[in-house]
């Protein structure tokens, strides 16, 4: 480890994701709490998006109201978002589901929105799983997105403008669960399941 060190033997070296440090400095530490951290051995708690985005976490049912003009001009979808700023938010599917949806036709949203979702890797325009645009015409701004049968892991939602333009949007995540008969759980506690 330098001119120092008594040894040639190797150090141990522990993850950022298990070493008790806020090596990020984002106030979360490790697997667990840093979201940043898909599992205790991974490299780097900055995640998959890096230093270029920092996208709060939301969770369903919790709306949120953000400002794509305060984003960047870094990404853009399918679908469009070239030329607009963007904002990340990432939503982690952490149990099987049906769907869920990121809806942005809510009090707050004032502006046509390109909304595209990548999975796992924020940063790839290859995990893009669903790209949906409004028209800059759009008389009343707002849309629903949504994406059937997720698999576990975190989707990274990209609020992108359309034609250049920013401005404020609420959008709200809701999931709908697998169907009481098929979710490998004893709902009526009748010791039979599904």
């Amino acid at each position: 480890s330098g001119v120092g060190d008594r040894d040639e033997e190797d150090k141990v070296v522990t993850p950022e994701c298990f070493d008790q440090t806020d090596n990020d400095r984002d106030g979360l530490t490790d697997f667990g709490e840093d979201d940043g951290c898909s599992s205790a051995s991974d490299a780097s708690e900055l995640g998959s998006c890096q230093t270029v985005y920092t996208p709060p976490r939301v969770y369903a049912n919790e709306p949120i109201a953000i400002d794509t003009s305060r984003g960047i001009f870094h990404s853009e979808g399918s679908c469009g978002g070239v030329g607009s700023p963007e904002l990340v938010v990432m939503y982690r599917v952490e149990e099987e589901m049906d769907s869920f949806s990121i809806d942005t036709f809510l009090d707050g949203t004032v502006i046509p929105t390109s909304i595209y979702i990548r999975r796992d890797l924020c940063l790839a325009p290859e995990a893009e799983i669903a790209c949906e645009r409004e028209f800059a015409t759009t008389p009343r701004p707002g849309q629903k997105v949504t994406v059937k049968k997720p698999k576990l892991g975190d989707y990274f939602i990209f609020i992108d403008g359309v034609a250049g333009v920013g401005g404020a949007v609420t959008l709200e995540v809701t999931s709908v669960p697998l169907a009481d008969c098929r979710n490998g759980k004893d709902d009526d506690e009748d010791g039979y399941l599904d």
